[in-house]
């Protein structure tokens, strides 16, 4: 079984793929090379131009396309989590699998060019996500969820949350903003940390459990999934105010994965039915029609972008509109306190927590230091 805690569809990738081929050709795959290695994680990188393949022996990084095998690391133990920085030598993992090549409860930096570990996150529990942009890690705990300044490993923020054994987290990519999703301290709530303009929202999106959660480049758009998997939800992430109400079915489906486009115009949404549907979200309302699907099969969206359906609803999410807005507004009355006293200063903040421990170790001749600040301005400029 492969484990998923992050999304692996990527949109860019999946929509070349079916521009290269007509409805009624067959799909067709890359194979990859042979061999008995257990695939324990699959995760694209930020701008799904390759993605890392965790196995229980090491990881391998693929290019999207053309499909082919860049480079492989075995470290004779595996690899859970392997989350890229873009196309540069810095890789986050966690060890997994029978025989962990770490500790699944810490997260160690890895450079391959100097093919040795130059850094590491310790935690007193089991890390359950992990994301990163070009200054920022972001680590998510069954009930914790962390960021971190990428130039020296400090610690920034840290914030309570809901249980996630998923370890649901976003973090918007792009370069123009820093936005970070992750389930809030009630059921079904997202909490919304907008660090560039200090302000913190609670986002009511479900009355379930959170399934996935996804953000747009830009960090403009919240998209959430709940375990009911019927209805994707698209929010604006400055006000919390729902753009948009998805149908993706009418059965239960366990959503894998959610992945805007760059522009964030369009949503793409994978399940365990074995389909991927894509929806059109360009508008800032109304119902988000359907694009296109992987299979073929339309996707159906449901009317009203001003508020939904409730998924725990007894007729397969055919929901009262009237109770879920009720719901939305009874949270954001109890957030509402939070929301307008909690001002996040990421320049000020500096939280350290009993679970947090972080080792680094001692500088070479080069100074790893600087090597964090060059591969920082290396990206930004690029």
């Amino acid at each position: 079984a492969v484990h998923t805690p992050f999304p692996l569809l990527s949109f860019s990738s999946l929509a070349r793929a079916m521009a290269a081929s007509p409805p009624s050709s067959a799909v067709t795959s890359a194979r990859v090379q042979p061999g008995d290695d257990e695939i324990i994680y699959l995760g694209f990188n930020q701008d799904h131009g390759c993605f890392a393949c965790g196995t229980d022996v090491g990881f391998r990084v693929y290019n999207s396309d053309p499909f082919q095998l860049t480079f492989a690391r075995d470290f004779g133990g595996g690899i859970a989590v392997a989350q890229m920085l873009f196309r540069c030598n810095i890789q986050a993992l966690v060890g997994g699998g029978p025989s962990p090549q770490f500790p699944p409860n810490k997260v160690m930096i890895w450079d391959d060019h100097q093919a040795r570990m130059i850094g590491e996150l310790a935690f007193r529990s089991r890390v359950r996500g992990l994301q990163l942009r070009r200054d920022r890690i972001a680590v998510a705990l069954e009930h914790k969820a962390y960021v971190y300044n990428f130039a020296d490993l400090k610690l920034l923020h840290s914030v309570e949350t809901i249980s996630n054994p998923r370890g649901l987290l976003a973090l918007s990519p792009g370069a123009t903003s820093t936005v970070l999703a992750c389930p809030g301290l009630h059921r079904g709530q997202v909490r919304v940390e907008l660090y560039d303009l200090r302000r913190t929202k609670f986002v009511p999106a479900h009355e379930s459990h959170l399934a996935c959660l996804a953000v747009s480049d830009d960090g403009s758009r919240l998209a959430t999934a709940s375990e009911k998997g019927t209805l994707i939800r698209v929010f604006d992430t400055a006000d919390g105010r729902q753009l948009h109400e998805l149908r993706r079915g009418s059965d239960k489906a366990d959503i894998h994965c959610l992945s805007f486009n760059r522009t964030g115009e369009l949503l793409a949404v994978g399940s365990d039915h074995g389909t991927v549907h894509v929806f059109s979200v360009g508008s800032s309302g109304g119902d988000g029609g359907a694009s296109s699907s992987a299979t073929r099969e339309r996707a159906v969206s449901s009317p009203g972008g001003g508020g939904g359906g409730d998924d725990d609803d007894d007729d397969d999410e055919e929901e009262d509109g009237a109770s879920f807005r009720r719901f939305q507004r009874m949270q954001q009355e109890q957030d509402a306190s939070i929301d307008d006293d909690e001002q996040i200063d990421v320049d000020k903040t500096s939280i350290r927590d009993k679970e947090e421990n972080f080792v680094f170790p001692e500088q070479g001749d080069h100074g790893d230091t600087k090597a964090w600040e060059f591969l920082a301005q290396k990206w930004s400029g690029e």
